[in-house]
């Protein structure tokens, strides 16, 4: 700032000079603003210093830690290339035994084959090997002048004498194999033993030991090196490695590296050579000692093979890799060591590297701590560098820690402050912000007190319209919830009360025709057995008798859908019906229909009738056929399914088993969909159909407390599900096969008692239980009936009584008959009747039930049952 003298006038030029030496000599203090600017001119230059001395520390240290980053990668690579000449190294010596191995099987093969030609031409060594009194030979008794020579033992099971030449020439290739030995053994000092047996059971070992400490065994061929070596297992040949195992013999861990031996085209046995993991352990220790890393040798089941200090061959456990590596790292390598070859890998604070052998199935893994980056920039820099680069480090955090204090943190607490209002929640306090900063927190917090106020009073409003809102729809839903409910609800009632009506309408009709038919048919069978002489009569009998048995077919089917025609309770295994219909309709179907079965429910049994169910899959079945004139396919699946209550089939909760029957043919519209239960309705030509097949399935499946489903797309197909509920139970198979024979002549007089209203069936009884031989009487109703069996009930051996009858009814009259007689025994009869009544009849003690019509014969192999067996 400078010095601003006052303006004078001319005509007081004195004083004007007067006040301009009084200002020159006392000058002016700056005011407030330029206070200000003094301040804001002094923080920019700070922080342009800051600026640039956080830069130059910044460039400096990113240099150091470039130049420090650099010398690690440097290390790196210096490590990976001296591991990698060391793989090249082991490599080596390994590929070094392999050749060697691979030397032998040619002097082995070469000398077979020479002998195939010219003869076995036996060494020396073979006229001083000896038989034993055990049935075994051997070398053991060599003099020590040819111990020098004869540097193996042969041992074998049997004698040498008479043996075949194949066996001659095996000895001598195991004999001349001996030079070979001794030289491999000379090469690879490590080799522990060299040694080779075959399927003529011989066996020639280096360097030469007694038979005492080893001689041939069968155990021999069990071992992994024999069986591997097989030409199923080892068709190429090629040489191979055993797996680390533990010697009985005393050697401690070791493996093994094997090659095959052949005659031509014939496997004759294996050479072996035996190397100690005290070997590979020396291999593993010469490589990069002053690193105080690990060096693993392993195999592909990732058991350790060398690792100092680790795994021995004085040893007697088989270690894996885990047991090798340092603590930790296992866990970060993960159990698979999936480590990338050939390259190194930092992990839990070590250096890992990791690659595979090319002379043998082994691997070789080598880890080293690594070296935290701080101390090896202080080793390259000295401590008094590190030293004053901390200092400075010390000052430039002194100065942001003051910044930070004064305007970070505040910038912060007020951000904070004015996002907690802006969202409703608990500002925090700014008491511990410098004081200059309190004003503007208050400021901000009366603007937003306001603010608040005006959203309170909105919010209000809001709520209390969507509540109505909320009020008005649930009332709209739940009236429309009401009134699709009340609409389903009206539809199946009266879809339930027509199949009612039309249940019961089918079940007096066939009532009636039961009846009716049961006299048919029984004099039918009677007319059979009197016109044996009359083929021509015999004839017409036959078929009035297959025309009313086709007649009671449909009155049964009408039974079964008025739900009055469940006959049997017996467990039914649903899965062996599916197959029956299969079997049933692949002999006669159009081969351009395919059958597919897909049965995985593993509940698969239910309580019913096998003949109803049978007759339901069937008809199912039947009609996927029809639909599909030019071929497809008709798809049997089978689950189990959980139902809970209110199911769309209105079916109790339980376990049930789900049967869909699918098929490619035409399909259905809506309108036949809904009526395609109902008798008698039906889409077939007139003649083709009687349109109750499926009414009687849905009746059969009502029959069983089950439901039937369909779904139909036109031009797609049709799906029917069938629900049947299960038990948890295994069927007993009966394998006495057996089934009633003639009915032969009986050897007591038994008096039967018939009772039916219907005269003329009533008479037909009588005739049939006569001619089979029986004194029977009968009678028309349950009181005279009541009355005859009062007066002559011990002569009454058993009692035929229909179930509906006027005056007295089946089930009344056989109670009073037990009360005079609790023996007396009955079979009934029925046009129609249902569960119940059929339970309610047997748990009363009568012993038979029976359907009309019925075949008479039948009824005399009842009877015979009952009277006779």
């Amino acid at each position: 700032m400078g010095y601003l003298p006052r303006p004078a006038g001319k005509t007081d030029a004195g004083r004007a000079r007067a006040n301009f030496k009084q200002r020159k000599e006392s000058p002016s203090m700056p005011d407030s603003n330029g206070k200000t600017m003094i301040l804001v001119h002094f923080r920019r230059q700070y922080l342009l210093f800051l600026l640039v001395v956080l830069a130059c520390m910044g460039a400096f240290i990113a240099l150091l830690l470039h130049q420090n980053r650099q010398y690690i990668d440097d290390d790196n690579k210096i490590l990976l290339r001296h591991f990698l000449e060391y793989k090249t190294i082991i490599d080596t010596r390994l590929g070094r035994i392999n050749d060697e191995m691979e030397e032998l099987r040619i002097t082995a093969e070469t000398d077979l084959f020479d002998s195939s030609h010219a003869g076995p031409a036996m060494p020396f060594a073979h006229t001083l090997m000896k038989d034993t009194a055990e049935g075994k030979f051997h070398l053991d008794d060599i003099d020590d002048s040819f111990k020098d020579y004869i540097t193996v033992n042969l041992t074998g099971t049997g004698t040498l004498k008479g043996r075949s030449p194949d066996f001659h020439r095996v000895l001598r290739m195991g004999l001349k194999l001996m030079g070979d030995f001794k030289g491999f053994g000379k090469g690879v000092p490590e080799l522990r033993f060299i040694y080779s047996y075959t399927r003529e059971k011989t066996y020639v070992q280096h360097p030469w030991e007694p038979s005492s400490s080893f001689s041939f065994n069968e155990g021999l061929y069990d071992y992994e090196i024999w069986k591997s070596s097989l030409p199923e297992n080892n068709p190429g040949r090629k040489v191979f490695w055993a797996k680390l195992y533990f010697d009985d013999g005393g050697q401690g861990l070791m493996t093994t590296c094997v090659v095959p031996v052949y005659d031509s085209d014939k496997f004759v046995g294996i050479i072996g050579a035996d190397i100690t993991v005290d070997f590979l352990n020396t291999i593993a220790e010469d490589f990069e000692p002053e690193r105080k890393g690990r060096m693993m040798i392993y195999d592909q089941e990732n058991n350790l093979l060398a690792c100092p200090g680790v795994i021995d061959s004085k040893g007697k456990s088989i270690k894996k890799i885990s047991d090798g590596l340092p603590p930790g790292l296992l866990k970060e390598i993960g159990s698979k060591l999936d480590i990338p070859s050939d390259s190194i890998t930092e992990t839990g604070g070590w250096k890992v590297m990791a690659s595979e052998l090319t002379s043998c199935p082994f691997k070789i893994l080598y880890a080293v701590p690594v070296r935290p980056s701080l101390m090896i920039l202080i080793d390259r820099l000295g401590y008094a560098a590190v030293g004053v680069i901390a200092c400075m480090f010390l000052i430039m955090l002194c100065t942001i820690a003051g910044t930070h204090r004064n305007f970070v943190l505040p910038s912060k607490s007020f951000l904070s402050y004015v996002l907690a209002r802006s969202a409703g929640a608990e500002p925090p306090s700014s008491g511990k912000v410098p004081g200059f900063w309190k004003p503007w927190f208050r400021t901000v917090g009366e603007m937003f007190d306001k603010n608040e106020k005006l959203n309170m009073e909105i919010k209000d409003r809001n709520s209390e319209l969507e509540k109505k809102n909320l009020e008005l729809s649930e009332h709209i839903r739940a009236r429309d919830m009401a009134e699709k409910e009340k609409l389903k609800l009206e539809e199946q009632l009266r879809q339930s009360e027509k199949m009612r009506a039309v249940g019961q309408l089918a079940g007096g009709i066939a009532h009636d025709f039961n009846n009716q038919l049961a006299i048919i048919i029984g004099y039918a069978e009677v007319l059979q057995m009197e016109l044996h002489g009359n083929p021509m009569l015999s004839k017409y009998v036959k078929n009035i008798y297959g025309a009313s048995r086709r007649s009671a077919d449909l009155t049964k089917q009408l039974l079964v859908f008025s739900h009055q025609g469940k006959y049997q309770s017996v467990p039914v295994n649903m899965h062996d019906i599916v197959c029956e219909v299969i079997t049933l309709l692949g002999r006669s179907i159009d081969k351009r229909i395919r059958f597919l079965q897909n049965l995985d429910a593993e509940l698969h049994i239910v309580i019913g009738d096998p003949s109803q169910l049978h007759n339901s899959i069937l008809n199912i079945a039947i009609n996927a056929r029809d639909a599909m004139p030019q071929g497809g396919r008709i798809s049997f699946e089978s689950r189990n399914k959980m139902l809970d209550g209110g199911n769309p089939s209105d079916l109790p909760a339980g376990n049930y088993i789900e049967i869909s029957i699918s098929d490619t043919g035409t399909g259905m519209d809506e309108e036949t969909q809904k009526r395609i239960f109902e008798p008698f309705f039906t889409t077939k030509k007139k003649g083709e159909g009687t349109g109750l097949g499926l009414a009687a399935v849905y009746g059969a499946m009502k029959n069983h407390g089950g439901a039937i489903e369909v779904s139909s797309e036109v031009g797609k197909g049709t799906v029917f599900r069938i629900f049947l509920p299960v038990v948890d139970i295994k069927l007993q198979h009966d394998d006495d096969g057996g089934g009633s024979g003639a009915i032969s002549p009986l050897l007591h007089k038994f008096r039967i008692l018939v009772i039916d209203d219907e005269d003329v069936f009533c008479q037909m009884l009588v005739d049939v239980i006569r001619s089979a031989g029986y004194e029977v009487a009968a009678l028309g109703n349950g009181l005279e009936a009541l009355e005859y069996y009062r007066e002559n009930w011990k002569d009454v051996d058993l009692v035929i009584l229909d179930m509906f009858m006027p005056e007295m009814n089946g089930h009344d009259t056989f109670m009073k008959m037990r009360d005079i007689n609790p023996e007396a025994r009955a079979i009934i009869m029925s046009g129609y009747i249902t569960d119940s009544d059929v339970r309610k009849m047997l748990d009363a003690g009568a012993l038979h039930v029976m359907q009309k019509p019925f075949d008479p014969l039948e009824l005399l192999q009842k009877l015979k049952d009952i009277l006779v067996n």
